[in-house]
């Protein structure tokens, strides 16, 4: 089932497992792996605590409750239980690496760096270690110190996207443009199809030197993404609110065609276009139906 992507048939079959097994440990660890992909985080929570009942030193079992916990943002109880998970092994890494990241969605940085920094003492080579001191240091706008760690990640793995994203993001804190736009270029180079990124970057070009400071970065972005009307508006809002109302509408009118139901994306990207008789008189021309 699990080779076939199917989830649901898994499901099904664990479930009529265990009717015969109950005791088995396994079968209700498995189980609550199908329910986790599936998205019933609350239903997988039980089934890895049943094999945690079962095994009390099931790591893997608490793990995964603990992932489900988390994606339910429930990150304090998830702490809880990885530090019972801690009890059975104080050196695996799934569990330290998942506990800096608990803290690190509470606001706890240092205590996450604390987390993070033990998975380097076990495993210096593990650049997701490195990566989530890095990205702790971040979180307090500690670019400096942010930038040191993201290198040390980017020194075990070339490709990693998102500590790429990380340095970008800290070198523009620090108010090194050109190296953050090197380190962005790496990260698009990597994966160009990543819509959070061109929307962020430009929403950041456009507060920081208005809007046409995001124009150039924003038209790359349409040429790696072209069917994603989201940057078409984001494009689009920028032109009218550099003053250029022609070409922001023809943009406009582009995005409506490609997706006319996520034209209020205008409006959040600039405010001032809802007002516009010329913009409302577009929109209305091409309502469907």
């Amino acid at each position: 089932h699990e080779m076939l992507n199917d989830e649901a048939g898994g499901a099904a079959f664990c479930e009529r497992f265990l009717d015969a097994n109950p005791y088995s440990s396994c079968g209700w660890y498995n189980l609550g792996q199908l329910y986790h992909k599936l998205g019933l985080y609350e239903k997988a929570i039980r089934a890895f605590d049943y094999a945690s009942l079962i095994q009390d030193d099931f790591i893997s079992a608490y793990y995964g409750r603990a992932a489900s916990l988390m994606e339910l943002s429930k990150y304090e109880e998830a702490i809880r239980v990885l530090l019972q998970s801690l009890q059975h092994d104080k050196k695996d890494i799934a569990t330290l690496l998942a506990l800096g990241e608990c803290y690190e969605a509470l606001g706890d940085c240092a205590r996450a760096r604390f987390y993070f920094a033990k998975c380097t003492d076990i495993s210096p080579t593990l650049p997701d270690a490195w990566y989530g001191i890095g990205s702790a240091y971040e979180a307090e706008e500690r670019y400096l110190e942010a930038c040191h760690y993201y290198k040390r990640a980017l020194e075990l793995n070339r490709e990693y996207y998102d500590a790429w994203l990380g340095l970008a993001d800290s070198e523009y804190g620090l108010g090194n443009g050109l190296a953050a736009f090197e380190a962005l270029k790496q990260a698009i180079a990597l994966f160009p199809h990543d819509l959070a990124l061109w929307r962020a970057w430009g929403e950041r070009l456009a507060a920081d030197h208005g809007p046409a400071g995001a124009l150039e970065l924003l038209a790359e972005g349409m040429r790696h993404n072209a069917t994603s009307a989201e940057l078409v508006y984001q494009y689009a809002a920028c032109l009218l609110a550099a003053g250029r109302e022609a070409d922001g509408l023809v943009y406009l009118e582009n995005a409506l065609v490609m997706d006319h139901a996520k034209h209020a994306l205008l409006y959040a990207f600039h405010p001032p276009a809802e007002a516009a008789p010329a913009v409302a008189g577009l929109i209305a021309q091409y309502q469907p139906g």
